[in-house]
This record gives C-alpha cells, sequence and structure tokens, in this order.
C-alpha cells in the first residue's frame, strides 16, 4: 500500500516552557512524519534557540521565523502554505500528541478530506487529566461548523489540496479562526470524519491562546440566532456580512448550508430584509 507523506505545522510564539515535550511526542510518532514545519511568530524567550537545537539534530525540522508579529491566527494560515506532504496535521506548542495519533489518523481518514479526534485536558502532569471534548451526540455537518467553533486545529489531519480553496477564504476574509476555516473548507471540499479517541494530551493554562474561549458551550442554534441578532447592528452586520460572503464561492453538498451563505452575506432572510 502506497505509503503517503505527512506534514505536521506548529506555531510558537514565547513557548519555551513546554516545546520539547511537544517536538518530542511530534517526532516519536508511529507513522513517521516527512516533514515539521515551524513557524515562530517573533519569540523572545528561548524558543527559537530550543527550535534550531532540535532542527540540527533533525532533518524533518524546518524552522521559519516572522519578520514581524503577525498573531497565531495569520501565523498558522501562513505557515500551511509551506507544508509540502500529502497530509498536514495542525500542532500547537504546548500539547503532548499520542504516540499513535498520526498512525490512527491515516489508518481511518479513507476518502474524507480532514478527520479529527477527541482530546482530554491536562494541566501539568498528563497523569492527572480534566474532561474529554465532544459529546457522543455533538454535530459536524457544514451547516454546524459553520455557525460555530468547537474543533480546534490540534485535532485535525487534512488533505493539502483543500488549501487552495482555505486560502480563497483566507484572502476574502482574513480574521476568521483558522481553525473554522479549516472545518468549513473541509466540509465543503468532501465528507470529514471523527475519530472517537483521545490522541492528545490538552494542556489547558492561562498563557494559551484558546484559554479564554475554550470552556465555553455554543450550539449551532445559538450560533444561527447570534448571526441573525448581528444582522441589527450595523457594525457587526458588516462583520457577519463578511464572514459569510468568505465562503460565497463555495459549493456545499447541503442546499441548507448555501441558503445560509447566500442570505446572511447579502443581510437577509428568506428573502426578505433583517
Amino acid at each position: 500500500m502506497e505509503k503517503h507523506t505527512v506534514s505536521v505545522v506548529m506555531c510558537t510564539y514565547n513557548g519555551e516552557k513546554h516545546l520539547k515535550e511537544q517536538l518530542d511526542s511530534i517526532l516519536s510518532q508511529t507513522y513517521p512524519i516527512n516533514e515539521l514545519v515551524i513557524q515562530d511568530d517573533c519569540s523572545t524567550d528561548s524558543t527559537l534557540a530550543i527550535l534550531q537545537k532540535y532542527a540540527q539534530a533533525d532533518k524533518r525540522i524546518k524552522v521559519h521565523v516572522n519578520p514581524h508579529r503577525l498573531g497565531f491566527n495569520h501565523n498558522f494560515s501562513s505557515a500551511f502554505l509551506k507544508a509540502t506532504g500529502d497530509f498536514v496535521a495542525c500542532s500547537d506548542q504546548d500539547d503532548i500528541w499520542v504516540k499513535t495519533k498520526i498512525e490512527r489518523l491515516m489508518e481511518c481518514i479513507g476518502d474524507a478530506s480532514l478527520i479529527f479526534h477527541k482530546s482530554i485536558t491536562f494541566t501539568q502532569n498528563i497523569q492527572h487529566t480534566g474532561k474529554r471534548r465532544h459529546s457522543e451526540s455533538f454535530r459536524y455537518d457544514s451547516a454546524s461548523v459553520l455557525l460555530k467553533l468547537f474543533i480546534c486545529g490540534h485535532e485535525c489531519l487534512f488533505r493539502r489540496e483543500i488549501l487552495s480553496l482555505y486560502q480563497k477564504a483566507y484572502e476574502r476574509e482574513p480574521d476568521i479562526c483558522y481553525d473554522q476555516l479549516l472545518m468549513i473548507t473541509a466540509t465543503a471540499a468532501g465528507p470529514t470524519r471523527y475519530l472517537d479517541e483521545d490522541l492528545v494530551f490538552w494542556r489547558r493554562h492561562p498563557d494559551a491562546s484558546s484559554y479564554l474561549t475554550s470552556g465555553r458551550s455554543y450550539s449551532t442554534s445559538t450560533g444561527f440566532y447570534a448571526a441573525l441578532k448581528a444582522m441589527k447592528n450595523s457594525q457587526k452586520r458588516e462583520i457577519t456580512r463578511r464572514f459569510f460572503q468568505a465562503f460565497s464561492s463555495y459549493d456545499f453538498s447541503d442546499s441548507r448550508t448555501n441558503q445560509i451563505v447566500t442570505n446572511l452575506s447579502s443581510g437577509t432572510w428568506g428573502g426578505g430584509g433583517i
């Protein structure tokens, strides 16, 4: 059977405290990765020194340094374009991967454009874990991922070929969270798949970029209501329109999703003004 290549894309910023644990967990994957693309966002601690030391010891590691701060969202979107593997996996700088993460995802992705998995939270010691993400009844159809953000980038592995579609939306609206943009793109590009296995120990601490939002509960209906409500405020209406307009060239297999994009990108619903 053909062995597909996998690129791991990691973005770093002042991650010296936990970086080595994450690098070691990625480099020891049972499915050998083709490359580890790391893009540093102008760290001021010893992050870059750690990366350079690892890169000297392992030629799979390719380190890039931004000329100026981009922020984690733009950093990931930029770093994705440097990946060369058939498949791409996202990585935060402070988690710990289960050694079989890539192997299990590659075994199960099949014809899907993207596969994601469950993760389990911890603070310092992975022997003392917290809650698991994703309930048995959650939905990840195109309308659901369009109207709410609930799947983290570190849980995803996707076909690199979908990045051309991803880039079209990113160029229209670069401020959409990269992981939500990735999931929406994947549902438009083809089927997505969920693997109900804990494959990442997700470190939660106040310095994490997603710390403030990771515990929020946000249903699809809540997301739809929030979008409609935003249309009544001129400033929020423009933000909402820009968000949905970014996906106006996408052709979702679900007609309901296409209708949501068409109506909310123009500020209407059901043919009438809001």
